[in-house]
């Protein structure tokens, strides 16, 4: 193995962003960096993020990479690419890959990856403002639950949200 690339540089954000998982905060206190812009896509710790969705992620730096899964499903992330695909344990079939404008990078030994890249982890991913909001399936959007009258109005593009619809609850390992 080698050393995996390291992000720095190429943060430009100067505002944190702010991460929900269903309406509450994450603790993203234990994170090495704060959410930050890479190519003009939000950039998350993985391992934070997808533990809190019930998701177990193994480094595997002979791959030069990060292995996430549940009971159900697979992924490999590897370094420096941009290509993101989760695969059946159970079922066989050819996966088309996913590119989201960023690859994982590690920063400070955490591996971070765009939030678009939790649609293929089955949740929603709004984008607005400062805050990312991950919402699972059967969660009812923040703005509804809180009565914030915050709306989903931001869709698609590089500048605006991507709204992805979900098929698992969270949960803890």
């Amino acid at each position: 193995g080698g050393e995996a690339p390291a992000a720095g540089a190429g943060q430009t954000s100067s505002t944190a962003c702010r991460v929900t998982l269903d309406g509450v905060c994450l603790d993203l206190s234990e994170a090495p960096a704060a959410p930050y812009q890479e190519n003009g896509q939000v950039m998350l710790p993985l391992w934070k993020v997808a533990q809190a969705l019930g998701w177990t992620v193994t480094w595997l730096p002979e791959e030069n990479g990060t292995r996430i899964e549940n009971e159900d499903q697979v992924m490999n992330l590897t370094y420096g690419l941009d290509r993101y695909a989760c695969a059946s344990k159970s079922s066989i079939g050819v996966i088309s890959p996913e590119h989201y404008g960023a690859a994982p990078v590690v920063v400070a030994g955490r591996t971070y990856v765009p939030a678009s890249m939790f649609q293929l982890l089955s949740c929603t991913v709004t984008m607005e403002g400062g805050t990312v909001a991950l919402r699972t399936q059967g969660a009812p959007p923040a703005a509804l639950r809180r009565g914030s009258g915050v709306s989903d109005r931001s869709r698609g593009g590089a500048g605006g949200g991507v709204t992805i619809e979900s098929s698992r609850g969270a949960g803890s390992p």
